[in-house]
């Protein structure tokens, strides 16, 4: 979107309960950036999506807005993914992300990965072991009492499976249709 509530505002805009915001100039930096996920985070916003800039900040996909001003995660630029990301979770000093990306922050990961802000550093969180393309269209993550899970489906009937991990171990089973 380019407007909320007849303010300019690129992808991404701030609501105080009474009136719209822009944070700064928003995301961009693709010829159709989108905003797929937002998450609070210890009084910063996460902001997830196809995008490579953030009020001209560099990001990969991933941005945070503390209030003031846009940052990569950690400061840096390939603290992101190659391709969109379209689903965000945080548990104490892990940000889990999910998407139709095959790399974060450099890093082979199959649609799904952990970022922790104590080491700055990313690492897979799912093995794709199925048939055909991975990552999934879309995936989804979830908390609850659970471990963050990812739900992965395929277009015109392909392998549709659920995942869900809980300490160290992962199940799937198939999803409903």
């Amino acid at each position: 979107f380019g407007y909320a509530g007849g303010v300019a505002a690129n992808n991404v805009a701030g609501w105080d309960g009474t009136n719209w915001t822009a944070l700064e100039a928003g995301v961009g930096g693709v010829v159709l950036p989108q905003v797929y996920a937002l998450r609070l985070w210890d009084s910063q916003l996460w902001v997830a999506g196809q995008f490579r800039e953030a009020s001209g900040v560099t990001v990969s996909n991933l941005a945070v807005w503390d209030g003031r001003r846009w940052s990569a995660p950690g400061g840096n630029a390939s603290n992101g993914t190659d391709r969109a990301i379209t689903a965000l979770a945080t548990r104490g000093d892990d940000l889990f992300i999910g998407g139709d990306f095959t790399l974060a922050g450099g890093r082979n990961a199959a649609g799904v990965a952990r970022w922790n802000r104590t080491t700055a550093e990313w690492s897979p969180y799912l093995v794709w072991k199925g048939p055909g393309r991975w990552p999934p269209s879309r995936s989804q993550i979830w908390q609850r009492n659970w471990w963050p899970a990812t739900g992965a489906y395929r277009s015109r009937g392909l392998a549709c499976r659920w995942w869900i991990r809980r300490r160290s171990t992962w199940w799937s089973f198939p999803a409903l249709r």
